[in-house]
C-alpha cells in the first residue's frame, strides 16, 4: 500500500503509565485492551521476560485466541489506513494495553509493527514501560551480596547498578537537601522504596551491595 501516513504504535500498562497521549494532536486513535488474553506474567518462568523474548512469544502464539485477536486488529487497522490515505490523513495512533505493559501489549505491538512493515507502511514503535521494566528485571536478578571480606564487595565485573532516578524503586525524598546519611548537607539523597530508607544518589546500589559497596572504578 502506497501511503505517506505514519502509524504510531504503543504498548503500555494500565496499572503504570496508562493510555498514552496522542502526540499528533488529533486526540487519540485505537486503544486495544489485551488483558483478556492469556497472561504469561502469571507463570514464574516468564516473569523476568518481556513480549520481545522468544519464550513469551511462543507462549502467546500457542493460544489461538491471541492470533484471532491480532487478525481482528490487523483488519481494522488496515481498513482505517486505507480510508485515511484516501482522505490524505497523515497520522494514526494504535495502542495496546495490558496490566503491566510487559508481555501481552509488547507482543501485540511488535506483531502489528511487523504486519505494517510488510506492507511498506512507516511506523514508529513505542514501548512505554519497557525501560522501567528492564531496570526492574535487572534489579530482581541482582541478589543482595552478604557482607563479607570478599575483595571489592564481591564484584567481579565492571557492570555496577547505581542508585539514581532510572531505578523504578527510587524517588525524590520528602524532605529537600538531605543526603544518604540523613543530614542536611547536600541534595544527594533518594528514597528507596525497596529498602524503605534514604540512599546516596549516584552511589552503587544500596540494595544490591548493602553498606559495603564496591568502588565505581573497579
Amino acid at each position: 500500500m502506497k501511503t505517506s501516513m505514519i502509524v504510531q504504535i504503543y504498548s503500555f500498562g494500565y496499572h503504570l503509565s496508562g493510555i498514552p497521549r496522542d502526540s499528533s494532536g488529533h486526540g487519540g486513535g485505537f486503544v486495544f485492551d489485551c488483558r483478556h488474553l492469556p497472561n504469561p506474567g502469571k507463570e514464574a518462568q516468564y516473569q523476568l521476560l518481556t513480549g520481545q523474548d522468544p519464550d513469551v512469544q511462543d507462549y502467546l502464539q500457542a493460544h489461538s485466541i491471541v492470533e484471532a485477536f491480532l487478525q481482528d486488529v490487523f483488519r481494522m487497522v488496515d481498513r482505517t489506513i486505507k480510508v485515511y490515505t484516501e482522505r490524505n490523513f497523515k497520522d494514526l495512533m494504535v495502542a495496546f494495553g495490558c496490566t503491566g505493559g510487559q508481555h501481552r501489549s509488547i507482543y501485540c505491538a511488535e506483531r502489528l509493527n511487523q504486519h505494517l512493515h510488510e506492507q511498506g507502511i512507516h511506523t514508529v514503535l513505542h514501548h512505554t514501560e519497557l525501560t522501567e521494566i528492564k531496570l526492574r528485571i535487572k534489579l530482581a536478578q541482582a541478589t543482595p551480596i552478604a557482607q563479607s571480606t570478599v575483595e571489592n564487595a564481591g564484584v567481579t565485573t565492571v557492570e555496577i547498578i547505581f542508585c539514581d532516578l532510572k531505578c523504578p524503586y527510587a524517588e525524590f525524598p520528602e524532605k529537600e537537601a538531605i543526603d544518604g546519611a540523613r543530614s542536611c548537607r547536600t541534595f544527594s539523597a533518594l528514597w528507596c522504596r525497596k529498602l524503605k530508607q534514604y540512599v546516596a544518589k549516584n552511589a552503587p546500589c544500596a540494595y544490591r551491595f548493602g553498606s559495603r559497596r564496591p568502588k565505581a572504578g573497579w
